[in-house]
């Protein structure tokens, strides 16, 4: 009888610590499930794409995504040029493939880069810098275009923001051969909110002059402001065009290649300079 009940009590001991076992394995089991849950929910990038002309949107991607970032213009009168500043977190974003053609330029302004003139600097993770200026083929936006369309690879998690800044811009009236400023500075202008009905939309699937040893004249600075960025440039293709005229001031600082000659070259070393892509002129 002893040994029957010593034997039962063994059963019943090794079934006990089996439930047991079965147990702590299943609550393994579901804490691993928790983890891969929560390790889920922060492989999320929160973008948000920005500007100083539009609102603010944002958007939630995971980490298999790309975010495609457009910024739309609408405008009744031509654009002429503009100068602008995209920055963005490189430790979260890389800039994809897709915005390059097959012989490496890059290619963010679609609207503006069929015209061939805009020059863009991207070599510097996190900002690229650009401009584009062209009075005798200017910009057509009088219906809704996407004036930058930039996609990037997804490379972290967490919370970003992309800026477009436009810093400059000037429209075109091609009948009266006249600028009218729309932006100044990264600012608005009432041309740009009043007259020129211009509209900004963002949506997601979003220096100080070089001059010589010469103190009689600053090069680049040809609106004689002080400052030289793509409306000197603007000049200068009027001026080729016999579009405007330029005193012997300006035409002195228009002079950058110091070839004694004011042409299309130095428009477009003044735009050079304006993207950082050259440190000054020769």
């Amino acid at each position: 009888m002893n040994k029957n009940i010593k034997n039962i009590i063994c059963i019943t001991i090794s079934f006990v610590l089996m439930i047991l076992c079965c147990s702590a394995i299943i609550f393994t089991v579901n804490a691993a499930t928790n983890k891969n849950t929560a390790q889920s929910a922060s492989d999320e990038l929160n973008v948000t794409s920005s500007s100083n002309l539009a609102s603010s949107v944002t958007k939630t991607y995971s980490n298999e995504d790309t975010v495609n970032i457009k910024l739309y213009l609408q405008c009744q009168n031509y654009i002429a040029n503009g100068e602008y500043e995209i920055t963005y977190d490189s430790s979260k974003l890389k800039l994809s493939n897709s915005n390059f053609d097959s012989i490496g330029k890059i290619k963010i302004t679609p609207d503006i880069s069929k015209n061939g003139g805009d020059v863009i600097n991207a070599d510097n993770p996190g900002e690229i810098k650009g401009n584009y200026s062209s009075v005798l083929d200017p910009y057509d936006f009088f219906t809704e275009k996407a004036l930058f369309d930039v996609t990037f690879d997804i490379i972290g998690t967490g919370n970003t923001t992309v800026s477009f800044k436009m810093m400059e811009m000037d429209s075109f009236n091609t009948s009266t051969s006249q600028t009218a400023m729309l932006i100044f500075n990264g600012s608005a202008l009432d041309s740009f909110n009043q007259s020129a009905k211009a509209n900004f939309k963002m949506s997601d699937t979003t220096q100080p002059g070089s001059s010589n040893t010469n103190t009689d004249k600053v090069l680049g600075d040809v609106d004689l402001d002080g400052d030289i960025n793509v409306k000197d440039a603007t000049l200068i293709q009027l001026y080729c065009a016999h579009l405007n005229t330029l005193t012997e001031e300006q035409l002195l600082n228009a002079d950058v290649d110091n070839d004694n000659d004011v042409n299309v070259k130095d428009a477009t070393q003044i735009q050079l300079f304006t993207a950082h892509l050259i440190a000054g002129f020769n």
